[in-house]
């Protein structure tokens, strides 16, 4: 079966753009909340796609797999 690696680099680099753009657009108090959760929530999912196994990404992303014990470990700050 193919990796799903893709998703979790595609969506923390829309993230990370996403809250980059909004940190960039002006003043707002709420632009710096948004834009900031968007980067920490980017770059989580941007380091998970990269360090993370085949076998890890594998249970992370197919729902019809149930995530193991070790990986829930490993990946405890991020799920």
């Amino acid at each position: 079966m193919a990796s799903n690696r893709h998703v979790p680099i595609i969506t923390g680099i829309v993230a990370m753009a996403g809250g980059t753009a909004l940190a960039l657009t002006g003043f707002d108090w709420w632009k710096y909340l948004v834009g900031g959760f968007l980067l920490w929530f980017g770059w989580a999912s941007f380091k998970t796609g990269i360090s993370a196994t085949d076998q890890e990404i594998e249970e992370l992303t197919d729902l019809d797999t149930p995530v193991s014990e070790e990986t829930s470990r490993r990946f405890k700050d991020r799920l």
